[in-house]
């Protein structure tokens, strides 16, 4: 859509249009090129118009993914509850069951430690399941049975996945979505243990890819293979890539979580492949950044830097490093138990050198 075109729409809300179609074609534009906060800030005008329970439901859907996009998950969490909530008592549309399946879905991913994920996982299935037996639109049809696939294999359905997947591929003309959808089916590939097949159809979606917008998830999902697979040079190409290439998709830059994650990934594997201390020192603080000791990352990452103090004789470090571990809110008895043994040999190697 032309600058023009922008400017146009922009004008008609600041001259106070209340026509809909003005504030999805804007809203289209932003969330296209990634501008989520000036998005929001249409939402919550476009929450003021006279709006049908369905559009202020899809509004509020759309605004809680928005918020979610930019880590603010508690606000976007009452979006989703608040969507579903206005779509009780209504008819269930295909149009109704896709704002109820993404609703359902967005949770599922909120909750995912714990039984309400497994919930809204069952519930988006089953959404998105009877919208698909009612809906005609190709393209709606392409999308939910896209998010199908991902569902099925959060529930380790694999093969149903799978399945689900090489469908939507051959449903899809659009070259943009067939590329998630590859790397779709190449993570559940992985996920199954079938490391060569994901492996392969990983390298096609980066083939395919128009845009390095894909790069940096294709990237770290294809790092997580290999660290699966226990391919330590390979996983670390990977996660370097998906640090590089962040910077081209705003909402994988902006949150914090995910950079921290491919930090957490690196400094381990730098850690197990040639023991550079001082680069696994300086990835594993950045993780630390961000993950606090509720994180399952947050002992490991210190018991991490434990290691590599104690490796250098930065006895004080190490000991530091390690008491944060015993002292965590998430901590398994088999780490405090290797933190106690570290900490006991930080103490004799002290009394063998005198200190």
């Amino acid at each position: 859509m032309s600058i023009f075109k922008e400017s146009e729409l922009r004008n008609k809300i600041k001259d106070g249009s209340k026509c809909l179609e003005d504030f999805r074609s804007l809203g289209k534009i932003y969330f296209e090129r990634e501008d989520f906060y000036e998005y929001l800030v249409l939402l919550e005008k476009t929450l003021e118009l006279s709006l049908t329970s369905i559009e202020k439901a899809t509004t509020l859907s759309e605004k809680g993914e928005a918020l979610d996009t930019l880590g603010k998950r508690k606000e976007a969490h009452s979006c989703f509850e608040q969507s579903l909530s206005l779509l009780t008592n209504e008819k269930e549309t295909p149009e109704v069951l896709y704002v109820k399946g993404m609703n359902h879905y967005n949770l599922s991913l909120s909750y995912s430690n714990d039984e309400r994920g497994d919930e809204h996982n069952n519930q988006a299935i089953e959404k998105f399941e009877v919208l698909l037996k009612k809906e005609s639109d190709s393209e709606l049809k392409c999308t939910a049975t896209s998010y199908l696939a991902m569902l099925y294999c959060r529930k380790k359905e694999f093969s149903k996945s799978i399945k689900t997947y090489k469908k939507v591929i051959k449903m899809n003309k659009n070259n943009l979505y067939k590329v998630w959808d590859l790397g779709g089916l190449a993570y559940v590939y992985g996920e199954k243990g079938d490391y060569k097949n994901s492996e392969i159809i990983f390298k096609q979606a980066l083939k395919i890819a128009e845009n390095k917008k894909h790069y940096s998830k294709l990237y770290f999902d294809m790092g997580e293979m290999y660290f699966n697979s226990n391919r330590k040079r390979e996983a670390i190409y990977a996660f370097n890539n998906a640090l590089n290439y962040k910077e081209y998709t705003p909402n994988l830059n902006n949150n914090k979580e995910y950079v921290a994650e491919i930090y957490w990934y690196l400094g381990t594997l730098v850690y197990n492949y040639n023991y550079d201390f001082d680069k696994v020192i300086g990835h594993l603080s950045k993780t630390l950044e961000y993950f606090n000791e509720d994180h399952i990352y947050y002992s490991d990452s210190h018991i991490t830097l434990g290691h590599c103090y104690l490796a250098k004789e930065n006895y004080d470090k190490a000991k530091e490093h390690y008491n944060l571990v015993l002292s965590a809110t998430v901590v398994t008895k088999k780490q405090k138990d290797m933190v106690n043994k570290c900490l006991k040999e930080i103490e004799k190697k002290r009394k063998d050198k005198g200190m």
